[in-house]
């Protein structure tokens, strides 16, 4: 009997699945990325116990809405499959998604040298203070 009870839940959908199926259907095309980021690992609970999500949400229907509607959008939308969480929102037009790091860039390739660093910062104050002193 325990077999099979254990082997019903293992086939639930977690709450990450059913929170991206709900803005899938929700959104259809105007969805361009939905993440849904379990950080219950963050906060001493099991990670599998989905207790602190993160869910980013970029979508062409925000654009023009303020930010409080987006977050109500959102929330009523998501409220069945979130009662048992705690839930953070970045809700996101496309420009702003392109302008962020949220985009999947791989900065590490494009800030590979940043400014300040191996000795750098001495040239670059040499260089400032050479141009205010002249």
């Amino acid at each position: 009997m325990l077999r099979i009870f254990s082997r019903g839940l293992a086939t639930q959908p977690s709450v990450k699945e059913k929170i991206l199926k709900k803005l899938n259907a929700q959104f259809g095309t105007n969805l361009i990325e939905a993440k849904v980021n379990n950080l219950s690992w963050q906060h001493n609970e099991p990670k599998e116990s989905e207790k602190y999500l993160n869910v980013i949400v970029v979508s062409n229907e925000f654009e023009g809405m303020i930010k409080s509607k987006r977050n109500e959008l959102i929330k009523d939308l998501l409220e069945e499959e979130t009662k048992n969480c705690q839930v953070t929102y970045q809700l996101l037009t496309p420009s702003k998604w392109y302008d962020s790091s949220l985009r999947g860039l791989k900065l590490d390739e494009v800030y590979a040298d940043p400014p300040i660093c191996d000795g750098k910062l001495k040239q670059i104050a040499k260089n400032f203070y050479s141009k205010i002193n002249s």
